[in-house]
């Protein structure tokens, strides 16, 4: 195993992906061979069960690569999804490391807004319920969607400084 590109899976494998859309983007783990039991974050790409990793320019069957490198998927991104999440974190990978926060309270794996917060005319009923016998302070349907809105960016923010 060559050294030359050790830390930059994340970025390799992103830009191999975005020249070969059909592979699909995998952030996980590997046992480094030449450290035996230090497990580390790693990327790399598959198609079927070949693997590609970007950082050696090999390929391997997956159940050589799981084997041989103790090889475990935590995220699978699409070459879309994986754009996406590069625009929306500002780097070519290890997103998960960034998701793994309370920033996962609001979106889903594949990093849409989970539909609990979407559906703000449920969470809005949910909570004039709480608040109707505060009736002069009840914010009115726009006035919570913003509030909400608001809220939600501003714990993003925060996490994305982490």
């Amino acid at each position: 195993m060559s050294l030359e590109n050790l830390g930059f899976c994340y970025e390799l494998g992103y830009k191999f992906q975005q020249v070969h859309p059909e592979y699909i983007l995998v952030h996980g783990y590997i046992t480094n061979q030449s450290f035996p039991y230090q497990t580390i974050d790693h990327c790399w790409c598959m198609q079927d069960d070949i693997v590609y990793d970007a950082t050696t320019y090999e390929e391997f069957t997956w159940e050589f690569f799981e084997k041989n490198y103790g090889a475990e998927i935590e995220w699978r991104y699409t070459a879309i999804e994986a754009k996406e999440m590069a625009l929306k974190y500002g780097r070519p990978g290890g997103w998960h490391e960034i998701r793994k926060f309370e920033s996962d309270k609001y979106y889903n794996d594949d990093g849409s807004l989970k539909k609990e917060f979407r559906d703000f005319k449920g969470i809005y009923d949910k909570y004039l319920t709480e608040h109707k016998s505060d009736v002069k302070n009840i914010l009115s349907y726009d006035e919570y969607k913003d509030m909400c809105n608001k809220q939600i960016e501003e714990n993003l923010k925060y996490f994305d400084k982490r």
